[in-house]
């Protein structure tokens, strides 16, 4: 208790000067700083330099006639949105294999794998059937359908 009456003595009192300060105006951020990082970027969802909507997903037919969606991130911030996505639609997650970029889902009474491919700036993913081979099907295109309103 004696601390107290000691720090009042070896510092100065500006209780006086805090009760007639005012608020200072809000601080302005200089215009090179905004949109210069990713995080902002996620945030607002505007390229910085074209000031319109970034694209950040699009759904994809392949050479081969496969669907897939193209998610404009690297595989880690993918991952993590992906897997709230699918909890977002209402799909049962049965299980995930980060390692191996697998999602485990039942949709329509069916076992699917959703399966996130890393690309150099992107990551592609795709609905497989529980034996491993991509699936086109209704129901997958439902799904990447689903998945690309929640991650565009």
């Amino acid at each position: 208790m004696g601390g107290c009456s000691t720090v009042n003595k070896v510092l100065p009192d500006y209780r006086d000067d805090y009760k007639k300060s005012k608020t200072a105006a809000p601080l302005e951020v200089p215009p090179d700083l905004i949109g210069s990082t990713d995080i902002d970027q996620q945030k607002v969802g505007f390229d910085d330099k074209k000031e319109k909507p970034r694209l950040r997903a699009k759904l994809r037919r392949s050479q081969d006639g496969h669907n897939n969606l193209i998610v404009y991130e690297d595989f880690a911030r993918a991952w993590r949105r992906t897997g709230l996505a699918l909890e977002g639609i209402g799909l049962t997650l049965e299980d995930r294999d980060r390692e191996r970029g697998l999602y485990f889902i039942h949709a329509e009474g069916q076992e699917y794998l959703i399966r996130l491919i890393e690309g150099s700036s992107s990551t592609r993913i795709v609905v497989l059937n529980s034996d491993g081979q991509i699936e086109n099907s209704e129901t997958t295109e439902k799904i990447l359908s689903l998945l690309h309103e929640q991650l565009k």
